[in-house]
């Protein structure tokens, strides 16, 4: 369970689930601004270390997440990363609450889902007749990464399953921005970007009318970004319109950013590195913002 206002959370255990006796308890740590709420506790694999795991301890600082990652010996968690740092399972201003599946078949690694949306405009977002809809399921583990522990995220390997045809194009030179020959507003896109000697590098998806929402790397700051403040449809609420920027470091190897995208609409999922970040945002284009560059 969860204290809100003290940023705790607490482990129980019980003999027959009615009498319980607490075990332990883990906080304030991390991201300590918002009400604490959502908790989960589970085991996941260490990427390309075959039977071994971590634990994860992630939870919801509204309106954001992040999670902490260690050991749990039964009784008590124990966070093996800095504990003042914030690790954010979705560096998005759209993706709350996750939580990981009960009962999955035996052996099957960890599968989380959340909700995109964000308390500070959830109420007022022009989507009809639904307000807040779920992610891509996620499958989940961890790597060690210059000393820390990191949650990796990947879209769920059956959502492959709902292909029905593909463009591709290779060594794509792009001076400035080139437009690709082909519109839509649901897609899915595999990237691979040779910054080389650029300061600067990504994609606009929701193209049109003077409207983008943009994805992209800043090789100065050594950051990924979602920028959507160029996408229609922005003044149902004041926060929202503040809300336009996200990043989060990210470090390359040999200069190369891959990125998978799934656009549907009205959201948007970005998975980085194969999963070393995410960010998911919401945008509410016109029909006719259906470029890519």
């Amino acid at each position: 369970v969860v204290l809100p206002v003290e940023k705790q959370i607490q482990l129980y255990s019980s003999p027959n689930l009615r009498e319980w006796k607490l075990m332990s308890t883990f906080g304030p740590a991390g991201d300590t601004t918002g009400i604490w709420e959502c908790p989960d506790l589970f085991e996941v694999p260490i990427s390309n270390e075959p039977g071994n795991t971590k634990w994860v301890l992630m939870h919801s600082p509204a309106p954001y997440m992040q999670y902490f990652i260690g050991e749990f010996d039964g009784i008590s968690f124990k966070n093996e990363n800095p504990p003042a740092k914030v690790y954010r399972p979705d560096y998005g201003p759209d993706y709350y609450a996750a939580i990981v599946y009960n009962n999955l078949p035996a052996g099957k690694d960890p599968i989380s889902i959340g909700w995109v949306n964000n308390w500070n405009y959830a109420n007022d977002i022009p989507t009809m007749p639904w307000r807040g809809a779920m992610s891509l399921p996620r499958n989940l583990s961890v790597k060690k990464i210059n000393s820390e522990w990191i949650l990796l995220q990947q879209p769920v390997t059956s959502l492959k399953n709902l292909r029905t045809g593909h463009r591709q194009w290779n060594n794509l030179l792009v001076e400035g921005t080139k437009r690709l020959p082909v519109t839509g507003q649901q897609y899915e896109i595999e990237l691979l970007l040779d910054i080389s000697n650029s300061d600067a590098c990504g994609i606009q998806l929701a193209v049109g009318g003077g409207h983008e929402i943009e994805i992209g790397y800043d090789v100065r700051t050594k950051k990924l970004y979602i920028d959507r403040s160029k996408t229609a449809h922005q003044s149902f609420h004041k926060n929202f319109e503040k809300l336009s920027r996200f990043e989060t470091p990210l470090i390359l190897t040999d200069n190369q950013l891959r990125l998978h995208i799934f656009f549907d609409n009205s959201i948007v999922e970005v998975f980085a590195n194969n999963g070393e970040a995410a960010l998911t945002a919401q945008l509410y284009p016109q029909t006719s913002d259906n470029a890519i560059q």
